[in-house]
């Protein structure tokens, strides 16, 4: 018995950059408003309190629900390199410049020793993500950047059908 493989409508996929050079040039490069989120476990300068590593994990939920519902719409870059001292840090781009910027970390100190702190600011993340819409190109295709694959005007309907 075969079963017919069908390819999904639509797939979402996310570059992942080391550099904060190869976020640029595609951030730059892009028609659409981009979210980058910025992961670096890299810098252990101090321990992380009880919820970090928590708040890290639902950083990187959000940034993929949003991912998979706003692919069309907004470029997604996920930065994993270590150029960066932030352990955690959400920018916002539209037209080829920052717009905004959300850093979810922060040091505690504590009585004994300083801590790293990573937040979930997800209102914050979420009113950033829409705002970010505004400098969207409605109208041009995402592929090629140009009018050219967009759907052309349509003209009068053939006799005997109705509109």
């Amino acid at each position: 018995m075969r079963r017919d493989v069908r390819e999904p409508m639509a797939t979402c996929s996310i570059p992942v950059v080391h550099t904060k050079a190869e976020a640029d040039r595609l951030v730059l490069n892009s028609i659409k408003p981009a979210i980058k989120l910025l992961i670096n476990r890299h810098n252990n300068k101090y321990s992380y309190t009880s919820q970090s590593d928590d708040n890290i994990m639902k950083n990187l939920e959000l940034f993929d629900r949003l991912a998979v519902k706003f692919h069309d719409r907004i470029l997604f870059v996920k930065d994993v390199g270590s150029e960066s001292s932030e352990v955690c840090q959400w920018k916002f781009f539209g037209k080829g410049e920052k717009r905004a910027e959300v850093c979810c970390t922060s040091i505690v100190y504590a009585t004994d020793k300083k801590q790293t702190k990573v937040e979930f600011p997800d209102s914050k993340i979420y009113d950033e993500a829409m705002s970010i819409l505004r400098f969207e190109e409605r109208g041009l295709c995402s592929r090629c950047g140009g009018e050219a694959c967009s759907p052309k005007e349509a003209g009068p309907p053939p006799d005997g059908v109705s509109e």
